[in-house]
């Protein structure tokens, strides 16, 4: 466990996931030919399953941006519980850290944001978008401050009639990142983030697509190039294998938490 709970945090029931063991991705996440990487000029390509890479792996891009994607399978997982896990997890640091123990120390939502969560006629799917969430994570043995904004699939830059055809649902938007001791604001970086979530038979596909150097600036992508922290290829692997395994605890955890939350609310 990365940190030790409040006694208010121990009286709730959902403590009891935060010390247990985590699962990991089965296999390490491989570099990738440039030539397999999708550049963030069209995002409406992510929605078309056919033009994405057929495998997780990260690159370097031409500009010095940085690309990577994380292909997960999650059985016994939905769509619906994603959404819901998303709106949920930056409530309470004790929700952030029952998903992952081991990485994940604490998080946070404005409190508009928080009332906006608490809205019981709003859909999950609404809930889960247009808010930010502030979270500490230990990423490649180092504990860093991220603030990710959670956007509409309009705001990511898609298309809503192409999104709406695909039958898709997208998690993410912008993630701004700084080593936790870092003081200067100039030593920041910025990705953009978006996962694709896919019905299978048994449960989902997650395929999420990063590019590290970029922001969205009124719906579109842009190389931000400051005296931040540049991506290198050494930090997108270390990020990709986060990712994957984010993903590999999250498919492990997330049934029996979804049924725990909702059984004792």
């Amino acid at each position: 466990m990365l940190r030790v709970l409040k006694d208010s945090e121990l009286a709730q029931p959902i403590a009891q996931y935060c010390s247990r063991p985590v699962v990991h991705a089965a296999l390490p996440v491989p570099s990738m030919p440039r030539e397999q990487a999708i550049l963030p000029d069209d995002m409406n390509i992510i929605l078309n399953q056919q033009a994405c890479p057929k495998s997780s792996g990260y690159c370097m891009l031409e500009n010095g941006g940085g690309y990577l994607t994380v292909k997960s399978t999650l059985p016994g997982v939905t769509k619906e519980m994603l959404q819901w896990m998303v709106a949920w997890h930056g409530l309470e640091p004790v929700h952030y850290m029952a998903i992952n123990g081991e990485t994940h120390h604490s998080s946070a939502v404005s409190e508009p944001d928080g009332e906006k969560i608490g809205r019981s006629f709003l859909t999950m799917e609404e809930k889960s978008q247009g808010i930010s969430v502030y979270t500490v994570d230990l990423i490649g043995g180092e504990l860093q401050d991220t603030i990710t904004y959670y956007l509409s699939p309009a705001d990511q830059g898609l298309s809503p009639e192409r999104y709406v055809r695909s039958g898709v649902v997208t998690i993410g938007g912008t993630v701004l990142r700084q080593l936790h001791s870092e003081t200067d604001p100039q030593k920041k970086s910025l990705n953009i983030m978006v996962s694709i979530v896919r019905d299978r038979e048994d449960g989902v596909e997650v395929q999420t697509h990063l590019w590290a150097g970029y922001k969205l600036l009124r719906r579109q992508a842009k190389r931000f190039d400051a005296n931040g922290i540049q991506p290198t290829e050494e930090s997108l692997g270390v990020l990709a294998n986060h990712i994957a395994d984010e993903w590999a605890q999250i498919g492990h955890v997330l049934p029996e938490l979804y049924r725990e939350v909702h059984a004792t609310a």
